[in-house]
């Protein structure tokens, strides 16, 4: 099913109030050294002026430790995948872990997939991984497991992004249309005539 999803450039008044992005953002790739500044990824800039990825090129584990000014309460991820010449990239499997003010574990790790960026390049839309609210986060570490294409290449990193809304179904979309087109003809038919001043002949 295709989503229409709110993107971070977009995200204003009551719905940007609810999006939390984190103010830092550390991280460790044993294989190879990040390309480009980490900060790349927590900017919320999602152009090519604002650094498009962080690159770790290579499909082993990863981990990034995101940081928050004040505690917390958190109830999704959303991840700007990255894609290029080299075809659709990004982090597929993933385990989060949630820390409180004094790094004790809140809960316990969630683990889940996400999928690869559609498009070619600058895909605007997000990956959103939905869970119930976590409470009092002040460090969420973000380890992932396996790669699309074997590069996790992301562009942006994000917190409670607002829930994916479906695109209605061109199915949906007849009915709709029916239905309103049949609205229209019973106004028509049962529309009221008035009658002539001095009653009926």
């Amino acid at each position: 099913m295709k989503y229409t999803l709110i993107t971070l450039a977009a995200l204003s008044g009551s719905v940007f109030a609810q999006t939390i992005t984190p103010t830092s953002v550390s991280g460790y790739e044993p294989n190879r050294p990040h390309k480009g500044a980490l900060s790349n990824i927590i900017d919320g800039d999602l152009s090519a002026a604002g650094g498009i990825v962080n690159r770790f090129d290579q499909s082993g584990p990863v981990t990034y430790t995101f940081g928050f000014d004040s505690p917390q309460d958190l109830n999704s991820l959303a991840v700007w995948q990255d894609a290029d010449a080299y075809g659709s990239q990004g982090i597929d499997g993933f385990t989060l872990t949630f820390l409180d003010a004094g790094g004790a574990q809140i809960g316990s790790p969630l683990s889940s997939n996400l999928a690869a960026s559609t498009t070619s390049s600058l895909d605007p839309n997000p990956e959103v991984y939905a869970f119930g609210t976590v409470s009092g986060v002040s460090l969420v570490r973000l380890d992932v497991t396996s790669a699309h294409n074997n590069y996790s290449d992301i562009r942006e990193v994000a917190f409670n992004v607002p829930a994916p809304v479906p695109e209605p179904s061109s199915a949906a979309l007849l009915v709709v249309r029916a239905f309103t087109g049949l609205s229209f003809c019973f106004q028509f038919m049962w529309k009221p005539v008035p009658f002539p001043r001095g009653g009926l002949l």
